[in-house]
């Protein structure tokens, strides 16, 4: 029986190989995966995906807009997002506050598997405190 978690994901990265590797390790977890280049790309497909996005995973240090700006944004926007940042510059630009009740976390470049799981099942926890499976 193949559990499907029924969390959608918006996964923004501009390194395309990472973005492609941390996309098929967080699908094969079954969720679903938005992917996104950059910051302006991540606005553009929020707005026309007309589901619940739970989880903003994105790189910190971006062109154009990076991950804090893009974070801020999406939250105001979709209220109750989660955001996991990942950087490969530890803990440089990892925001005190992104305002509003919104649970971030971060995680250092590179990653195991295990562990980028681990963060995003914590993000996902339902409201009654119930890890997702």
């Amino acid at each position: 029986m193949i559990i499907d978690t029924g969390k959608t994901i918006l996964l923004v990265e501009d390194e395309g190989s990472v973005r492609r590797l941390v996309s098929r390790i967080l699908s094969l977890d079954k969720y679903k995966i938005l992917e996104a280049a950059h910051g302006e790309e991540a606005l553009s497909v929020s707005e026309a995906y007309g589901g619940e996005i739970h989880l903003l995973v994105t790189d910190i240090m971006m062109p154009v807009m990076n991950g804090q700006e893009l974070a801020a944004r999406l939250s105001a926007l979709r209220p109750g997002l989660g955001v996991l940042f990942i950087s490969g510059y530890p803990g440089k630009h990892m925001p005190d506050d992104l305002g509003g009740e919104t649970k971030f976390d971060y995680l250092a470049k590179p990653f195991k598997a295990d562990i980028l799981l681990e963060k995003v099942k914590t993000l996902l926890k339902d409201s009654d405190g119930f890890p997702i499976p």
